[in-house]
């Protein structure tokens, strides 16, 4: 099974294995499926969560010996109702907590406008939530009982705000995306804007797991980028000439700022002394990382080309989606944040290359030292003061979220 473990088969594992087959391409592939099959994948994630949290709550309930996250987090001497605010207790229960809740949004959403689309994120997000986030041992059984630890968690009852997170995720910040895709910012408000953007830090500092960081920068990345990229299309139009330049900055700046933003913060590893050592370490994982990109940046050959730069978007969220799918890569986790700063930055950049008459040189220039002073500043303010990432991630977005606020109001006074 992909999730197990132990000596005697699992019923919560075995469930949670069919799920990880079965859901992912069931949500990916919604838009050639049958009509009869269609109008119920939705409910299929839900279906198969709520039938692991039945075995969950009687393991609990039971304070069975034999189950490996009752032995791990459950304390000695509880069981019945008092056990069960611990069933979201340790790396395994947060992302069963948050599968639950995950799955009672795709239930819950209705909007037939971006449900194929709100799927295909989805899809991913399950891959990492249970693939890559929960511990392949979490919910494994043994045959022989073992002694419960007196060194347990002695509370438990906010894990029930992990659900509401999960429920969060897929009903207020994938459809807020999948809006931002289709619709254009002015069908999102600012208060769903927002809160989007908070669920999403919030869970950043909920992370102890790399799987659940990279699903999160991937997500407020692709909003950030998206909403940042149609402001500067709508302020500064397509160039006539020398679009290629912009394409060109976008792909070599970021190949080298991802490739020094790495090395720069893998350097608090203990094992790595220089950066030169860094650099080398990293190499494998800039090369699928990029490689990523360019896959991405392919997509308009598909008709994913409804977009602004269609080729710069694909390569700014195959890179966002590379950390998530390639999370065992070495270091892949210094990536993060330099491939979130890219996605904000470089649509602003892109066009200051390009031949535009109503930009002057200086004025250019200025605008690019500004952006690139902003870049290595965000990686100093990360790596040498120890800022949190959901703490630097917010002062990034603030820009954005005020802007995404002014440009809302503005079209509402023009309507009326």
């Amino acid at each position: 099974m992909a999730i197990g473990g132990g000596d005697v088969v699992s019923p919560s594992a075995a469930i949670l294995t069919v799920a990880l087959l079965f859901i992912p391409p069931l949500l990916a592939c919604r838009p050639w499926l049958p009509p009869q099959i269609k109008k119920y994948t939705h409910l299929a994630p839900l279906f198969l969560i709520s039938a692991t949290m039945i075995f969950r709550i009687r393991a609990m309930w039971n304070a069975d010996g034999r189950d490996a996250q009752v032995v791990g987090w459950l304390p000695k001497g509880i069981d019945g109702m008092s056990a069960l605010p611990h069933i979201f207790d340790g790396p395994a229960g947060l992302m069963l907590g948050l599968l639950f809740g995950f799955s009672i949004g795709l239930a819950l959403h209705q909007s037939e406008l971006n449900q194929n689309r709100l799927h295909r994120w989805a899809a991913i997000c399950w891959v990492v939530f249970l693939g890559w986030g929960t511990p392949s041992d979490g919910f494994a059984q043994s045959t022989i009982p073992a002694t419960l630890s007196t060194l347990g968690a002695e509370h438990g009852w906010e894990n029930f705000a992990i659900p509401l997170l999960g429920l969060g995720l897929s009903f207020i910040v994938l459809p807020t995306l999948c809006q931002l895709e289709i619709q254009g910012p002015d069908n999102v408000t600012s208060i769903q804007f927002t809160a989007a953007i908070c669920l999403c830090l919030l869970l950043l500092d909920l992370s102890h797991e790399l799987a659940l960081t990279a699903i999160i920068i991937l997500l407020i990345g692709a909003i950030g980028h998206l909403r940042v990229s149609l402001w500067v299309h709508d302020l500064r139009g397509q160039a006539m000439h020398y679009r290629w330049a912009g394409l060109l900055l976008v792909f070599f700046y970021s190949a080298v700022f991802i490739i020094f933003g790495m090395a720069w913060l893998a350097q608090s590893e203990p094992w790595i002394s220089d950066i030169e050592t860094a650099l080398w370490s990293s190499r494998l994982t800039v090369g699928w990382i990029l490689l990523c990109g360019l896959i991405g940046a392919l997509t308009p050959i598909l008709g994913w080309d409804a977009r602004p730069r269609p080729e710069a978007w694909g390569f700014l969220v195959g890179l966002l989606i590379s950390a998530s799918i390639l999370p065992r890569l070495e270091l892949i986790e210094y990536a993060l944040f330099p491939i979130f700063i890219l996605c904000l930055t470089i649509p602003i950049m892109a066009p200051l290359v390009e031949y535009r008459m109503e930009h002057s040189i200086p004025q250019r220039m200025l605008e690019l030292t500004l952006i690139i002073c902003v870049q290595f500043g965000s990686l100093v303010l990360l790596s040498v003061y120890e800022f949190p990432l959901s703490l630097i991630c917010l002062f990034t977005l603030s820009p954005v979220i005020w802007l995404h606020h002014v440009s809302i109001s503005s079209s509402l006074e023009e309507e009326e």
